[in-house]
């Protein structure tokens, strides 16, 4: 599988290098170096449990949902945008622009203008300062998925080891959690206190502030993996190999039924056509991954046989159903601009406590009926679906790569609410989207 396709000096360029002065030629490769480093730093930054609290709802201070929070990676992620910007300006500033060109809008920039429409009619109807707060992490995502999507590949490369390194630790830090039974209050690098419990056994969460938002960090991880060591051959492999390993027996632990189903249907479409979709390089990779994960499973056996038993029967998921209730009743009593930007759970604690928790609804299409009112789940609908064929039309093993965080946005709230889901899921959106990403499948005569 040849995931990442070498680029030639011109591919890296932002035009053609000799339209542009070589002061500008120098900038820009600083700006990219920089925004490469800034991109590591927070990658490795993500996973503290730290943060400090600017603003908070009333009784909301120990809420992530009802207060605004700046966390460690947030320092990287703001310097990221600023660079950015900056590597923006510079770039379009030299731009070539024959007068009689006149270049029309892509789909993708029609729909983030249309969510930008959307998003400022809700937030002018319903402002608040969490609003502006997801509108700054919203403008931040899309710096970084540019930032990504653009790197060099050396520079992705070494973002690519971060993720591992960083996702191995915490996988390794998740098992040792589960076995402890308790978090080990190791700050900053985790918190004290219970884990959930399956069946005896305790979900481990890593750094992170719950088993499944690890989950999806590992999943990213493995992407970074499978990208990365593709052409990787001996002592590198075996390293890749190891901390593929690291990231199935953490994903283990996890318990999270959205990673099964993340992991079992991609796992099962690239086994039966391993020969067709996966290089030889990977499948040492994948076979590591997932003797890791079964493994940690076997092990952990009594908690997945719990999980099991919660999914089955007509009671299965009625948390989940009741959440997706609570938001469609919402959505109804606000259909044109609904409760405003991130002000579902706010919304949902003004007429009193409800009777469940105070939770979003964990389906991205009805938060943001919720949220942004219908016209904001249309959109949001059909950006999925336009990113969805774009991304399948690359091949099956694009879809697989699509698929791996999707359920999340099915049944969870992490990968769209939380400041650290969201920049997860702008360096996943960045990678499927990457310059020089061959996604396509190909025979490995290696």
């Amino acid at each position: 599988m040849d995931l990442v396709r070498p680029t030639s000096p011109t591919d890296e360029a932002d035009g053609p290098a000799e339209a542009l002065p070589d002061a500008a030629v120098r900038a820009l490769a600083e700006h990219r170096r920089v925004l490469a480093q800034l991109l590591v730093t927070m990658v490795l930054l993500l996973p503290l449990n730290v943060g400090w609290v600017l603003w908070s709802a009333p009784g909301g201070d120990t809420d992530y949902n009802r207060r605004i929070t700046i966390a460690p990676f947030d320092f990287a992620l703001g310097g990221l945008v600023l660079v950015w910007i900056a590597h923006c300006r510079l770039r379009w500033r030299h731009a070539a622009r024959p007068a009689t060109a006149r270049r029309r809008p892509t789909a993708g920039v029609i729909l983030a203008a249309a969510f930008a429409v959307v998003f400022t009619v809700s937030f002018v109807a319903h402002p608040s300062w969490r609003g502006v707060e997801y509108a700054l992490r919203l403008f931040a995502a899309a710096a970084v998925i540019d930032t990504v999507r653009t790197l060099a590949p050396a520079a992705r490369r070494r973002v690519c080891i971060a993720l591992v390194a960083a996702g191995a630790f915490e996988a390794v830090l998740a098992i040792a959690q589960s076995v402890h039974g308790r978090g080990f209050a190791l700050y900053p690098i985790d918190q004290a206190g219970p884990l959930f419990s399956f069946g005896g056994r305790h979900a481990g969460r890593g750094g992170l502030s719950h088993p499944y938002h690890l989950a999806v960090f590992l999943l990213l991880a493995l992407l970074a993996a499978v990208i990365a060591g593709r052409d990787t051959t001996g002592r590198e492999r075996r390293l890749w190999m190891l901390g593929a390993t690291c990231l199935g027996a953490g994903l283990g632990v996890t318990f999270s039924r959205a990673m099964v189903l993340a992991v079992v249907p991609v796992g099962a479409l690239w086994a039966i056509e391993h020969r067709r979709l996966i290089g030889r390089a990977v499948r040492p990779i994948l076979a590591a991954f997932a003797l890791g994960l079964v493994v940690a499973g076997v092990m952990f056996a009594s908690g997945w046989t719990e999980r099991v038993a919660q999914s089955a029967g007509s009671g299965a998921d009625r948390g989940r159903a009741a959440l997706a209730r609570a938001g469609l009743e919402m959505a109804s009593n606000e259909p044109i601009t609904g409760v405003g930007p991130a002000r579902y759970v706010l919304a949902l604690d003004e007429p009193g406590p409800p009777d469940g928790e105070l939770l979003p609804a964990h389906n991205l299409v009805v938060h943001a009926a919720a949220e942004l009112g219908i016209g904001g789940a249309v959109l949001v609908s059909v950006i999925g679906l336009w990113f969805a064929r774009r991304t399948t039309r690359r091949g099956l093993l694009a879809g697989g790569a699509l698929w791996l965080l999707t359920p999340f946005f099915m049944l969870d709230a992490y990968t769209y609410v939380f400041p650290t889901g969201l920049a997860l899921t702008a360096i996943w959106l960045g990678m499927l989207e990457g310059r020089g990403v061959d996604l396509h499948p190909r025979t490995d005569a290696a």
